[in-house]
């Protein structure tokens, strides 16, 4: 009897140490374009990207750029320039591409932009919460695709549940008027058929020049204008030495010869 209240009291013990022990609860794991240190996560800056589980963010290489909250990132658009990775001016806006609703995914419209100017869109693509990982297996254009360019899309792009891509548009209009690209993306499952998406991008090109240059350029011509109409109102030498002896009843001086040096 003795050993079996011994046996009770060391369970009773054993029990009370195990519930008051601390619980080792799993590390918080961070969504893309997040980071942190496994408790809690943070948005990844602009100029920096962090893949899902990331603890630090990670800087962008030189000759790329990345908003703020991105989980990769996309090279620069040809002769610019993104200093600490980030591209001033840019957009961005999320687009959802569910495999089980392929099709027709939207149209993008970037703001109308003068020619010989640019723009650019960061646009992310992700997929439905819980979807299996799809593979971009393809990727065409059609329409009018001069203006448009395209930065950070490749075959080998993979959008993963939680982890969203991002790749940059870029409209650089050389002549006025309305141009319209489609995108086409096929994407690859781990099983079944393969999906495929069109967007449809435009853009309009306006031959007005922006804001501030064309405000420069009309005051530059109106202080032009108005220095020309005072040498129309101001009379010359020759017509005030005139006036000057008409007015005091005398004889007009002569004129000074003018001597000419050579």
């Amino acid at each position: 009897m003795a050993r079996l209240i011994s046996i009770l009291l060391f369970a009773l013990v054993a029990l009370l140490w195990l519930s008051a022990a601390p619980s080792h609860a799993a590390p918080l794991q961070c969504s893309a374009g997040t980071y942190g240190n496994g408790t809690t996560c943070t948005t990844c800056p602009a100029g920096s990207y962090c893949p899902k589980g990331s603890a630090t963010p990670t800087a962008d290489d030189a000759g790329y750029y990345s908003i703020a909250g991105a989980g990769n990132q996309i090279p620069c658009p040809v002769e610019t320039t993104c200093p600490a990775g980030i591209l001033l001016g840019t957009i961005s806006q999320s687009l959802t591409l569910d495999p089980a609703s392929p099709g027709n995914a939207g149209t993008l419209t970037f703001t109308p932009e003068a020619v010989g100017q640019f723009a650019t869109l960061t646009l992310q693509l992700s997929l439905p919460s819980g979807d299996a990982n799809e593979r971009i297996s393809g990727f065409a254009v059609s329409g009018t695709t001069a203006p448009f360019a395209l930065l950070g899309l490749a075959t080998t792009d993979v959008i993963k549940d939680g982890q969203p891509l991002d790749l940059g548009l870029v409209f650089a209009p050389t002549s006025a008027g309305t141009a319209t690209m489609v995108l086409t993306l096929n994407l690859t499952p781990d099983g079944g058929v393969d999906p495929a998406f069109s967007l449809t991008i435009t853009g309009n090109a306006t031959t007005t020049l922006p804001e501030p240059m064309a405000m420069a350029l009309f005051m530059v011509g109106l202080v032009a204008l108005v220095q020309y109409r005072l040498r129309l109102l101001q009379p010359s030498d020759k017509i005030a030495r005139l006036n000057n002896d008409l007015k005091h009843d005398r004889a007009p001086s002569p004129m000074q010869p003018r001597t000419i040096m050579l």
